[in-house]
């Protein structure tokens, strides 16, 4: 029978004696009843029950299995059994409310301690658990880390001792086609070689291994330029003498006598000495941490002053917009920072024309740098260059033959020219230079004698012969590129860009009455200029004259290009040929040093 605790449970003991309603009498405890009077069933159970003691364990389990209190039997006795045990002993008949709520809060509490320590065994389990993951997830991070760096590494040395391997193949391959260029030429007498012929520039660029041009490349890859000042007593010293004072200076640094070897000491006409080792390992050794600043200070009074020069490269930027200045520090940072180009490969930029003889309506001019790394004058005319917000062309400076401006001959210069009278390019005469000719409309060349066209024609023959005949002496002139360690830049020529639009489509053939209809809409309409947005002096019906002065209006054409009064570009004057060497050319006897 369920009890509730908060209803008070009446008596039964009297009415299990006699099945009537409890009396005074039988509520009253033993010890205050009556002599003949039993005790209540209830009361000798109870002592019944106090005679049995629970001494242990197992007598504990005993009994309760007995009274069905602990099933099934031999269960673990965990706080949630005893919980359920505990509330069956609640609902047993006789208990009074205290004993009965008693009972049921100790069961309850044992299946909170129940719940508490599932909970906290739980908890350690996840502990456990996470404590084991992150550890091993810790080990499985070393081990890839360590794993990961080792793999870069190795493939770190591959990539090196393949690099290293090809520079050695390429380094072999100058030497092997030097030392056959060498051998070959020593079966032959001086006479013979130069009634040989050379290849053609056709022939030289079909051929990018041309054996002159390795022989060339290596040449230069040996080469040192010492420039001393004015002053200096390496002026009035003789080539020999200076040579060996070189030569003892290397062998006291610890060069070694056999491999580090001038091989010739050349003096140029700008007072400069142009040294050439005689093997790869001298090259080496010279450019190897101070040893070429120390080889200057050994030469002791006779170095004073002495500075070495690096090889220089010239490129032409075409059609850079004049709002660029080279002059201006601020405007030469940002198209370094923009292309990325360090800083210390550009030596200096100016435009190949004077700003003095640009037209006035000009936008765009051709800008030449002269750099003094090859890998960089490569990337430039690979990839060209962002100038103010345009992507110009870059092309490599075509060397030329030197024409001198006093007698308009060709391989020396004004100043070492033996002629003691002028001579003009533009009309021919002797009796004054091409800036002071006021004969504008008579041409007369000079160097070829034909008429029509003015000695600084490029599409003079006598010019064009002289180029050919410079390209056939000098084949790595006519590389796009300059020959360095990456195979790409001995390429005799430069893929042309594809394509992307379809065949030209061939449209059918109009109707009469389609065109006659066409003629009629079209014949009302006129064309005219819209003057928004121009300058003052473009609205005018006729453009202003070029204002020059007096020594510029003789002055040879440029290549850069000039924009009329209606803002077209016009093509360029039929006085400057179309030849590819009119937008990368440059004088032959311009320095190769800076």
């Amino acid at each position: 029978m369920s009890l509730t605790p908060n209803k008070k449970q009446p008596d039964i003991r009297a009415t299990r004696q006699n099945g009537k309603e409890p009396t005074h009498t039988s509520q009253l405890p033993a010890s205050k009843r009556r002599r003949g009077e039993s005790p209540a069933e209830a009361t000798q159970h109870t002592e019944e029950y106090e005679t049995d003691f629970i001494n242990n364990v197992r007598d504990a389990r005993k009994f309760l299995e007995s009274k069905l209190l602990l099933v099934p039997d031999g269960v673990t006795p965990t706080p949630n059994v005893m919980s359920a045990a505990l509330f069956q002993i609640s609902a047993m008949p006789g208990l009074s409310g205290l004993a009965m709520r008693a009972i049921r809060s100790a069961a309850y509490l044992m299946e909170e301690i129940e719940e508490e320590a599932i909970a906290t065994a739980t908890r350690e389990a996840v502990t456990d658990q996470m404590t084991y993951m992150t550890e091993e997830m810790k080990d499985i991070t070393e081990y890839l880390k360590e794993a990961i760096t080792n793999e870069v590494g190795n493939q770190i040395k591959e990539i090196q001792n393949a690099t290293k391997t090809a520079i050695e193949k390429i380094q072999t391959t100058i030497q092997e086609h030097t030392t056959t260029q060498a051998q070959n030429t020593t079966g032959q007498s001086y006479s013979q070689a130069l009634r040989k012929p050379g290849p053609t520039q056709q022939q030289a660029a079909k051929d990018p291994t041309d054996p002159r041009i390795l022989a060339r490349e290596g040449i230069k890859a040996r080469q040192f330029l010492l420039d001393f000042p004015p002053t200096s007593k390496a002026h009035d010293t003789s080539t020999t003498e200076i040579k060996d004072t070189l030569q003892k200076a290397i062998t006291k640094l610890g060069g070694n006598k056999d491999q580090h070897l001038i091989r010739t000491l050349e003096r140029l006409p700008n007072k400069g000495l142009l040294l050439e080792y005689l093997t790869d390992e001298g090259a080496k050794w010279m450019k190897t941490a101070d040893n070429a600043s120390d080889l200057i200070r050994e030469m002791g009074n006779l170095g004073a002053g002495g500075k070495w020069k690096n090889r220089t490269f010239n490129v032409i930027a075409h059609y850079v917009p004049i709002t660029f200045d080279p002059d201006n520090q601020d405007h030469i940072d940002k198209i370094l920072d923009m292309n990325a180009i360090d800083r210390n490969h550009l030596i200096r930029a100016r435009y190949a024309k004077p700003i003095e003889r640009r037209n006035p309506y000009q936008r765009f001019a051709h800008l030449i740098l002269t750099l003094q790394n090859a890998d960089t004058a490569n990337k430039l005319i690979n990839q060209g260059m962002a100038i103010f917000g345009k992507q110009v062309d870059i092309r490599k400076c075509k060397k030329e033959p030197l024409r001198c401006l006093k007698c308009h001959g060709y391989n020396h210069i004004a100043r070492d020219c033996i002629n003691t009278h002028d001579t003009c390019g533009t009309c021919g005469s002797r009796a004054h230079r091409t800036r002071d000719c006021d004969n504008t409309e008579s041409h007369q060349c000079v160097p070829c004698g034909g008429a029509g066209h003015p000695s600084w024609s490029r599409n003079c023959p006598t010019f064009l012969r002289k180029c050919d005949d410079y390209d056939r002496n000098h084949p790595e002139n006519a590389l796009p590129f300059f020959p360095s360690n990456d195979a790409w830049t001995w390429e005799p020529s430069v893929p042309e860009p594809t394509t992307r639009h379809s065949p030209e489509l061939r449209q059918p053939p109009e109707r009469p009455q389609q065109r006659a209809t066409e003629q009629s809409q079209t014949r009302s309409l006129k064309q005219t200029t819209i003057t928004f947005g121009l300058a003052p002096a473009q609205t005018k019906t006729k453009p202003p004259p070029r204002q020059q002065k007096k020594n510029d209006k003789n002055a040879e054409p440029d290549d850069d290009m000039e924009v009329d009064t209606d803002t077209t570009p016009k093509k360029p004057t039929s006085s400057k040929a179309t030849t590819p060497r009119q937008q990368t050319s440059s004088p032959a006897s311009s320095d190769i040093y800076a």
